[in-house]
């Protein structure tokens, strides 16, 4: 027992000795750390737009496209750009034809345009349809886009209703000088050989596209100029935006001539119940079912026939695959520092789409 209370009283001196020893190191090295004076600095940042840059925090994710993906993709418009993420869907855009408003829109997480803020250097874009109350992405000069942020995270709280979906911001590079400007072409190329397709509409009696087809050619031409003036206390950009798409209509491609449905033996060309020769269902005075007609060409002009599930219309030929689209826009933009406390600015935009 004695030894085991000498080691005891042994671990006890050893650590009495220890707390001794920090007890009298600690408020020598506090004195050395402790600054002679202490000093507050206050700092304000404006940014401009409430959309955080992506190379500093954000609660929400921020995705940015640079401008020049547009030259590597080989595309003429900015809502195909928009379209290469996965959370963005083009609810309007040069492909819709039944329903169209000619716009082109931004649609993040389906939830609908009108749900998907869009803005220009952080300002808030007008509707560009009056019906189509969304933003008309077409409204923007390719040749002045800096990068594209995207904002993935609902901001209705910052901006409102209008931004559940999220927010894109197309941030213009208004600073520049100098002469920038490009000229895009692209086009569609397609071999009409689809032996499926050519035997659907075959059956039904429809011609086919042959050969190989070469359409929908879209030119996107733009330049922009920029420099300082009054010894560098002004600036000046203005650029001009052309863009010309040619049409592709679906009896250019053997897989599109006719619309396809599902019959009993695989799939076979339909079309519309509203024909051009009308149809007629009849019913008697208790409203019981009597038959489904239509004009008999074969008769006087005055007969009906009975309607068979053939009696269709092929509408798909004369729908678009790509609209026909000729679009101008141009504008410009001015800063003038007068003095530190007071800077001038103009900034004027046109379109005719």
């Amino acid at each position: 027992m004695s030894a085991a209370l000498d080691r005891n009283l042994r671990g006890v001196l050893i650590l009495a000795i220890a707390i001794a020893v920090m007890g009298a190191v600690a408020p020598a090295l506090a004195q050395e750390e402790q600054p002679a004076e202490t000093k507050f600095k206050e700092e304000v940042e404006v940014t401009g737009s409430l959309i955080p840059r992506p190379t500093l925090e954000a609660l929400s994710p921020v995705t940015s496209l640079e401008i020049e993906e547009l030259s590597y993709r080989g595309l003429t418009r900015i809502e195909d750009l928009l379209t290469a993420l996965p959370q963005i869907f083009a609810a309007q855009n040069s492909t819709i034809a039944n329903g169209a408003s000619g716009t082109a829109t931004v649609d993040l997480r389906y939830l609908g345009p009108v749900r998907t803020l869009v803005l220009i250097d952080g300002q808030r874009m007008s509707a560009g349809d009056a019906f189509a109350v969304a933003p008309d992405l077409n409204f923007i000069p390719s040749a002045l886009v800096k990068r594209v942020d995207v904002l993935t995270g609902g901001a209705s709280s910052v901006y409102g209703a209008d931004a559940v979906a999220g927010v894109v911001n197309f941030v213009l590079d208004k600073d520049f000088e100098g002469f920038r400007g490009g000229i895009q072409f692209g086009g569609f190329h397609h071999k009409n050989d689809n032996e499926i397709a050519r035997a659907m509409n075959r059956a039904r009696g429809f011609s086919v596209p042959e050969g190989s087809a070469w359409d929908g050619g879209a030119l996107n031409a733009n330049i922009a100029l920029g420099g300082k003036f009054a010894e560098g206390r002004g600036h000046a950009a203005a650029y001009l935006d052309y863009r010309r798409t040619s049409e592709v209509r679906k009896d250019r491609r053997d897989y599109t001539n006719c619309a396809p449905r599902m019959g009993a033996n695989g799939p076979v060309c339909g079309g519309s119940s509203t024909i051009p020769l009308g149809r007629f269902i009849v019913f008697d005075k208790d409203f019981n079912f009597k038959g489904d007609y239509t004009l008999d060409q074969s008769g006087p002009g005055n007969t009906f026939r009975n309607r068979v599930a053939t009696d269709v219309y092929n509408y798909a030929p004369h729908n678009f695959m790509q609209r026909p689209d000729e679009k101008y826009i141009a504008g410009g933009f001015v800063t003038y520092d007068w003095n530190r406390h007071f800077e001038a600015y103009a900034n004027v935009m046109f379109m005719d789409d």
